[in-house]
Formats: structure tokens, C-alpha cells, sequence
């Protein structure tokens, strides 16, 4: 492993712990930071640092930056960074980054719609290949952390498809969602996440 890979997954775990604390900016800072370490990988030597684990560092970091920018109240930076998340995970088509991307897709795309705005904006935001539905990014990570039996994530996933119900007025399949998600937190013992949900 390459000294710029530690450097990068080191600042993207920070980044990540950063969030969880509720300290955006600190972890907008600290993933930017392993954003620039990844491209810095990409243009070393292939016997240095693999572009392979440059692509999945960066697929998770964008991620974790589209939720930054969401709780900064930057729903357009936040699009860009999940589609890129998207794109990465798509072209490498392993199950637990097309979970996190498709997750951070429902989650910016919900936050996109849903926020006061011209209409024209969000249409122009969506690229015509790209679903303009919320769910089916939802219902994608799903099944892509389904594959490889990652109950935490699925919980997880159910728990930020309920929110965007919820934040689009559907409360009812809301409720459903969220009670699904209890159930998987409380058999799993995630109480933080459980607590979160309740």
C-alpha cells in the first residue's frame, strides 16, 4: 500500500468521523484534503500507488461530501459531488460503493427537489441520463448492500429513504420505512442509529 493511499484513507476516515460528529465544516476541510491526495495517486507510478484503490477512496469521499455539503446548505455542490460518487461506483461496479453512491444520490436528490427554487434549476441539475425519482436511488442501494448482506447499511439506507418520503410529503411509507429500519438497528444493536430513528 502506498504512503499517499494511507494518507487519503486516513483523511477520508476523519473526514467520516467528523460528520458523525456534526462538524461539517472540520470534515469538508479533511475530505477535500483526500480528494486532493487521491488525484495526487492517480498520477503516480502504477508500482507506488494503485489508481484501482485511488478510484474507491474517491468514490466514498465524494459520497461522505455530497452529505457535508447537504448539512452546509449547499444542495447544488452537493448534486455535483454525489454524481460524481455515482459515476465512480457505476464504472466500478462494486456492490458496497454502488450502496453508498445510490444512497447519497436519494439523499442529494431530495434535498435538490425539495428545496425553494426555480424549477428550471433542478431540471438543469439532472442529466437526462440520470433518474429524476429519489426512490429508485434508494430501492438501487438497497439491493446493492442486499447483495453482500449488509444489514447495518440496508437499515441505514431504509432510514434516509424514510426521511425523503417524509421530506416529500409521504409520510405514511415514511412511517413503514422507519419502523423497518428500528427493527434492523435494534437487532443489530446499532443504538446510535436506532436513537437517531426513534
Amino acid at each position: 500500500i502506498g504512503v499517499l493511499h494511507t494518507q487519503a484513507t486516513a483523511a477520508c476516515n476523519e473526514g467520516l468521523m467528523l460528520i458523525s460528529m456534526g462538524r461539517y465544516e472540520q470534515a469538508r476541510e479533511m475530505l477535500l484534503k483526500a480528494a486532493e491526495l487521491t488525484e495526487r495517486m492517480k498520477s503516480a507510478p502504477s508500482s507506488e500507488e494503485d489508481p484501482h484503490i485511488a478510484e474507491e477512496v474517491g468514490c466514498e469521499l465524494y459520497g461522505a461530501l455530497a452529505t457535508v455539503y447537504l448539512h452546509l446548505n449547499d444542495p447544488e455542490e452537493a448534486w455535483r459531488c454525489a454524481t460524481r460518487s455515482y459515476k465512480i461506483a457505476t464504472m466500478m461496479g462494486e456492490p458496497l460503493l454502488i450502496g453508498f453512491a445510490n444512497r447519497a444520490m436519494g439523499e442529494t436528490l431530495t434535498a435538490v427537489m425539495t428545496m425553494e427554487h426555480d424549477a428550471d434549476d433542478t431540471a438543469l441539475m439532472i442529466h437526462p441520463s440520470l433518474s429524476n425519482d429519489p426512490d429508485d436511488y434508494f430501492r438501487a442501494s438497497g439491493e446493492a448492500f442486499q447483495e453482500i448482506k449488509a444489514e447495518g447499511e440496508i437499515a441505514r439506507t431504509m432510514y434516509a429513504h424514510a426521511l425523503s418520503l417524509r421530506a416529500r410529503g409521504k409520510g405514511m411509507m415514511a412511517a413503514r420505512k422507519l419502523q423497518q429500519a428500528m427493527i434492523i438497528f435494534t437487532r443489530l444493536g446499532m443504538a446510535d442509529d436506532a436513537a437517531k430513528a426513534a
